[in-house]
């Protein structure tokens, strides 16, 4: 797990990161050591890169790619986005350090996801349909591949309620799916051998692979970099975040999200903190409760309500009405108590934030250590810029 966090006002930003790496295993993540998740790329330029997420991407640590990409560059770009576009360009066409080869590392967790969830789904069909009585060997088949056509049905429109990433064509997919799993037919057979698929429902269910690579999907696979700081024409800084799924396809496949620009205009903020990852102690600082406060009032609410709510259309609308009222409750008290840190760090000094960074991840760390959940910690790393 990680947390970092990015504080910047008028003056600058501040960044700072964890440096504690964790793998996940038997359903939780352990702790496994210590690395930086930091790149300052050197002057002139005036950016930093922050990573988070899976550490790989195709097999190849993130961020060492991501240096050869920082390696790369000759020149300062204009701004963030120009330098996240070239990042995507390079690594699109960039073969030395990820080869086209190692498309399989990418596309094998998104595929085999697909694969092992939906083989649950088809054993608990198969448990449902035992179950039912005065049932002929023949007729019991039919009502099991019935519900198993059912079940990709409703695959195919969870998919279809997805976007396409952007720049990602079907044939470009279908292209590179049919390779990979041409290499793994006997692996994904092997999922179904005590529950075999009809020859439709196999030839559905490849159709589906290409839908799971092509649409933007958040999975536990991501891995992520935040671009942040400044471009030779802007004067103040910017955060972009790149969430990726690797590099397949002929792209590097994921999505990016511009954070609201902080400006010196009227109505535009002229501060802004953005937490990432592992973020529960930071934002209950800022707000003056944890975030499952929200949840857990409106049960405790619920619960004491009672038996006069019963009736289901009454017990629905009230649901939503406490929800709402806690909801709207708690975003009062939250604006309330981060109001006076906002004021506070508007007009600060980049050493300031750097402070301020460092304190929220320190606040962080703790809190993780203490609840047992020691994935977060290490050396924080510390790095300003200025225009």
């Amino acid at each position: 797990m990680t947390t970092q966090i990015i504080v910047m006002n008028l003056n600058g930003v501040a960044v700072a990161s964890d440096t504690a790496v964790s793998r996940r295993a038997h359903g939780g993540a352990r702790p496994v050591g210590f690395e930086s998740k930091m790149i300052q790329l050197p002057a002139p330029h005036k950016l930093v890169l922050m990573h988070s997420g899976t550490v790989t991407l195709n097999g190849v640590p993130h961020l060492m790619q991501a240096q050869a990409w920082v390696n790369s560059l000759t020149r300062p770009l204009p701004t963030v986005r120009a330098y996240v576009d070239h990042y995507l360009r390079w690594s699109a066409t960039e073969k030395r350090v990820i080869p086209p080869e190692s498309s399989g590392y990418a596309i094998n967790p998104i595929v085999g996801r697909l694969f092992t969830q939906f083989q649950t789904e088809v054993q608990i069909i198969e448990r449902q349909v035992a179950d039912l009585p005065d049932l002929e060997p023949a007729a019991r088949k039919r009502e099991r591949n019935k519900r198993v056509t059912a079940k990709i049905a409703e695959l195919r429109k969870y998919y279809a309620g997805l976007d396409n990433y952007k720049g990602l064509t079907r044939a470009a997919v279908v292209t590179a799916n049919k390779k990979f799993m041409k290499g793994h037919a006997e692996f994904f057979d092997g999922l179904f051998e005590y529950t075999p698929l009809t020859a439709g429902h196999k030839k559905a269910m490849l159709e589906l692979t290409h839908d799971a690579l092509l649409k933007d999907e958040w999975t536990d696979s991501i891995s992520s970099l935040v671009f942040v700081g400044f471009g030779t024409t802007e004067p103040y800084a910017r955060t972009i975040r790149l969430n990726t799924q690797g590099i397949y396809a002929g792209k590097l496949v994921g999505t990016t999200a511009d954070r609201k620009p902080i400006d010196a205009k009227n109505k535009h903020p002229k501060v802004d903190a953005y937490l990432i990852a592992q973020d529960d102690a930071m934002q209950t600082f800022f707000t003056g409760y944890h975030p499952q406060t929200n949840e857990r009032v409106s049960q405790a609410v619920l619960e004491h309500l009672g038996d006069k709510i019963n009736e289901p259309a009454v017990k629905g609308s009230v649901d939503d009405a406490v929800k709402h009222a806690v909801e709207v409750g708690l975003n009062r008290v939250g604006d309330d108590q981060a109001q006076p840190v906002w004021d506070s760090l508007k007009f600060r000094s980049v050493s300031d934030l750097a402070d301020f960074a460092e304190a929220m991840l320190k606040i962080q760390t703790l809190s993780s250590r203490m609840r047992g959940d020691a994935t977060a910690g290490g050396q924080i790393e510390l790095i300003s810029l200025t225009a």
